[in-house]
């Protein structure tokens, strides 16, 4: 129960964390849509938010699975979701390849924390059911 609440955080914090470094840089670049977009009415659209989303929701959920299809099916996924935004006038090629680029670091970065995380929680974990001193204290005694 305790990792499926820290796979929920983590996933949490990836999905945090892409849209705040998204809206950021969609801010300080202001980059025009298409003129002709069919989905959006606001004005920036470097990176792909949609696109970042997906990408980090993919990678993170396929590093907590493990499974194939997993990745097969966020892969096609994320390819659909960059193919319409494209699609749809909403953004440019170059936005959704940025937000896929996003996605993966976003996505790789908080996975990488969470496992440092639980490492240290693994070990706190140990070292406090161990009634074993440690070597140092041990050899001052």
């Amino acid at each position: 129960m305790a990792r499926a609440r820290g796979d929920a955080v983590t996933l949490a914090a990836a999905m945090i964390v892409v849209v705040a470094i998204g809206a950021t840089m969609a801010a300080v670049i202001a980059r025009k849509r298409p003129e002709d977009s069919l989905a959006e009415s606001v004005a920036t659209s470097f990176p792909s938010g949609h696109t970042a989303v997906a990408t980090t929701v993919v990678v993170v959920l396929g590093l907590l699975l493990r499974r194939w299809y997993v990745w097969s099916l966020g892969a096609v996924w994320v390819l659909m979701m960059m193919w319409s935004r494209t699609y749809l006038h909403a953004h440019w090629l170059s936005d959704v390849v940025a937000g896929l680029l996003e996605g993966i670091a976003v996505g790789m970065l908080i996975w990488v924390a969470a496992e440092a995380v639980r490492d240290r929680h693994a070990t706190r974990t140990v070292d406090a059911s161990s009634n074993e001193q440690p070597i140092e204290s041990v050899a001052n005694s």
